[in-house]
């Protein structure tokens, strides 16, 4: 048996805990990592639809192809989780997070997407968020310390031609 095995079959004889240890592996590789995301994947199924993420990618460049900007989501399940945006300083609040985030929407509604999420710490774009209309559905304290995690939510319109 593989160490990277997934151990998920119900008939499996349960096991005393000191047949097993707990090991701390401050140099597992990305292949590790994978193997065990991959096995709570399989289990995940078992409960819902299967979805791959769908990559969604969008970069403000100027006419040299240097990077300005950007945002990172993905699409599945009917919603798009949005990773990251920014813009360089010298192009903000100038309308492009929003023009990107106007794009990236529109893209979303057209794979299938009806709401939107992103968290957004304290110091970082909340109010930029609220502007486009997600709304706070949660708030985590001290995290960053000092500081608060705001999570945010979206219902997607259909968008306008």
């Amino acid at each position: 048996n593989s160490a990277h095995e997934c151990r998920t079959d119900a008939d499996a004889a349960p096991r005393p805990m000191t047949s097993v240890r707990i090991e701390e592996d401050h140099a597992a590789g990305e292949r590790e990592r994978d193997a065990l995301l991959a096995c709570l994947r399989e289990y995940n199924h078992r409960f819902m639809p299967r979805s791959e993420p769908a990559p969604l990618c969008l970069f403000l460049r100027d006419r040299h192809g240097a990077m300005l900007g950007g945002l990172l989501a993905e699409t599945r399940w009917h919603w798009m989780f949005v990773e990251a945006l920014w813009v360089s300083d010298p192009l903000r609040r100038r309308g492009h997070g929003s023009a990107l985030l106007a794009h990236a929407e529109g893209i979303a509604w057209h794979r299938g997407a009806r709401k939107a999420t992103r968290d957004t710490a304290e110091f970082q774009a909340r109010g930029f968020y609220l502007r486009h209309g997600y709304s706070v559905f949660a708030v985590q304290e001290d995290l960053p310390p000092d500081s608060r995690r705001y999570f945010m939510e979206k219902t997607l319109q259909a968008p306008v031609r």
